[in-house]
């Protein structure tokens, strides 16, 4: 121990000093050194976490890999393409409308639609028409043409799961007769009409690339009710939600 008088001396010349003195903590200059190199350290730590975390918000937005059928591949795909946008809704409904609606002389067969119809419809079209064998066998055309299609939101309960549209198209049938002479000739009529269909929305497949299916469909009778219910739809948007 040392006598920190005017005259130092030691008091006992038996305690011998340590061989090797602390660094930190031995003076307040060593608390101060200690506080700088934690606080280098922290904000090493906040750099870290705030660059893992912007590389964690890119991966999740990052769009997934889709395996396809090409010699095994990984390719990087967006999923632009399985967004149901005006034209897709529109090309949908104009392609099975027509192979629906679409009657030739002897021919309705509807195999193709079983990815894009439900069985129950297409059970119904076949039946309603068999019960017409007679104006096939006359030779009786029926095209079914698309125009116009809008959104609507059918208050009915029951059909609150599925995606409801309503079409306007043409019918026009073109009836093969033989006149007085002995000659076929074609007689034409047409007609603007109608028609409510209702769509399931579904994962988009190979076999169903749109992802909808029609669950169900009517004809609107009147034409009080077609003006009704087309003034009070929508049109399609930008996307299908």
């Amino acid at each position: 121990m040392w006598n920190n008088s005017s005259q130092s001396r030691v008091t006992d010349p038996s305690f011998a000093l340590p061989m090797k003195r602390r660094v930190l903590f031995e003076y307040f200059e060593d608390v101060q050194i200690a506080n700088t190199i934690l606080s280098i350290l922290i904000g090493i730590l906040a750099l870290a976490l705030l660059i893992e975390s912007i590389v964690l918000i890119l991966i999740f937005r990052r769009p997934p890999s889709i395996l396809a059928e090409d010699s095994g591949y990984v390719m990087w795909r967006t999923t632009e393409v399985f967004r149901l946008k005006p034209d897709m809704i529109k090309s949908y409904l104009e392609t099975i409308g027509a192979k629906m609606l679409t009657i030739q002389p002897g021919a309705y067969h509807l195999d193709s639609l079983v990815h894009h119809v439900y069985p129950h419809v297409i059970q119904v079209l076949q039946l309603k028409v068999g019960e017409n064998e007679s104006r096939i066998q006359r030779k009786v055309r029926q095209l079914w043409t698309f125009l116009e299609a809008k959104r609507y939101q059918d208050p009915t309960p029951a059909y609150q799961p599925y995606r409801c549209f309503i079409v306007r198209a043409e019918k026009s049938f073109y009836e093969e007769t033989i006149n007085d002479s002995g000659n076929p000739e074609t007689r034409a009529t047409s007609s603007i009409v109608y028609y409510l269909f209702y769509l399931e929305l579904l994962r988009p497949t190979p076999e169903n690339p749109w992802g909808l299916k029609v669950w169900g469909f009517r004809e609107i009778e009147t034409e009080l009710e077609s003006k009704k219910i087309w003034e009070s739809s929508s049109g399609l948007g930008e996307e299908l939600k």
